[in-house]
């Protein structure tokens, strides 16, 4: 509920909105209709205007429908609702993990929740950059954010399995029994030795793979890489801007992007208005850096895991759980 409202949050500081609904634009149409075919045109109703009449009617509810449309697009800086996020949903989760065993994959896959939530601030404060000096969405470079979703991060599994697993789909619960009938039995630290916060060494090589993508960065120990594909509506002539707001927001970069010509006409029937300039479809990949020196704190034992983070042995440490959790996201 938590993630799901903070998303509804990071839409009001983006002055994010929709167009009317078409039930509302249909409701006030059909008020003016009725008013301009009485006292207008001078007649009882539709049905006994001429063909020339009709073809003023229409001409004239047209533009009413337009400026329904216009007044919408005045108040806001950017066309999102939350349909263009993966919002958890109390259903996506409710009855998923029932059972003990279910704990670690609960938990990777609430971090997961929340680190998704980072990635789409960053994307949305840098197009909230682009777009602070526009009045409104009809002069903003970013006119509509059509879809933000995070690729699952590939991971090197503990070095013990040779294995790769990947971390960002759908968690599934474990099962609750193990192959030979026993209940499996989450283990435990002692009482004379607890777990820490990892200590992570940000002098150590960060390795790169030019094969993966032009930057060369990819998870390694010093930092992790979340790729996001963006799909949104702007100004044409004002994209290298919209380019800069993300690569000066928090290590981003854009790794690859398809431009396609977009119909404003076409989206104007459906109540997108987006000013007189070009504009175009994107598609982008952007690439989001992620320091372990402060993640890792955050991360829940499986995520470490998952990552080959080794969290800190100390000896003779009391840990107190909701301490633990009191100092959480």
């Amino acid at each position: 509920d938590a993630i799901a409202a903070a998303y509804t949050k990071l839409l009001e500081d983006s002055r994010a909105g929709s167009p009317p609904s078409d039930a509302a634009v249909t409701k006030n149409i059909d008020a003016r209709e009725l008013r301009y075919i009485q006292g207008d045109l001078k007649q009882e109703s539709r049905a006994k205007l001429s063909a020339e009449q009709s073809k003023q009617l229409d001409t004239y509810l047209g533009k009413i429908r337009i400026a329904e449309y216009a007044e919408a697009a005045k108040k806001i800086s950017i066309y999102a609702d939350l349909s263009a996020f993966d919002v958890p949903s109390r259903t996506s989760v409710t009855g998923l993990y029932k059972k003990p065993a279910d704990g670690a994959a609960q938990d990777a896959a609430l971090f997961d929740m929340q680190w998704k939530l980072w990635i789409a601030s960053d994307v949305m404060q840098a197009f909230n950059a682009s777009n602070r000096a526009a009045g409104s969405v009809l002069q903003s470079p970013v006119k509509r954010l059509v879809s933000l979703s995070v690729q699952p991060m590939e991971t090197a599994a503990v070095a013990s399995s040779g294995e790769a697993t990947s971390m960002g789909g759908e968690a599934p619960p474990a099962d609750a029994e193990s192959g030979d009938g026993a209940a499996a039995a989450p283990v435990a630290p002692s009482a004379e030795v607890a777990l820490v916060d990892p200590v992570i060494d940000t002098k150590q090589q960060a390795n790169r793979d030019f094969t993966k993508r032009f930057t060369g960065r990819v998870t390694n120990g010093v930092y992790d890489v979340r790729l996001a594909d963006v799909s949104f509506i702007a100004e044409t002539s004002k994209l290298p801007l919209v380019f800069d707001a993300l690569s000066a927001q928090n290590f981003m970069t854009v790794t690859n992007v398809r431009l396609a010509p977009a119909d404003p006409f076409i989206a104007a029937r459906a109540g997108f208005l987006f000013g007189p300039e070009s504009v175009s479809q994107v598609t982008a990949t952007i690439e989001t850096i992620w320091f372990r020196d402060w993640t890792s704190k955050h991360m829940p034992a499986s995520v470490q895991t998952a990552l080959g983070i080794v969290p800190t042995a100390a000896t003779g440490v009391d840990v107190d759980p909701a301490a633990g959790a009191a100092s959480g996201m």
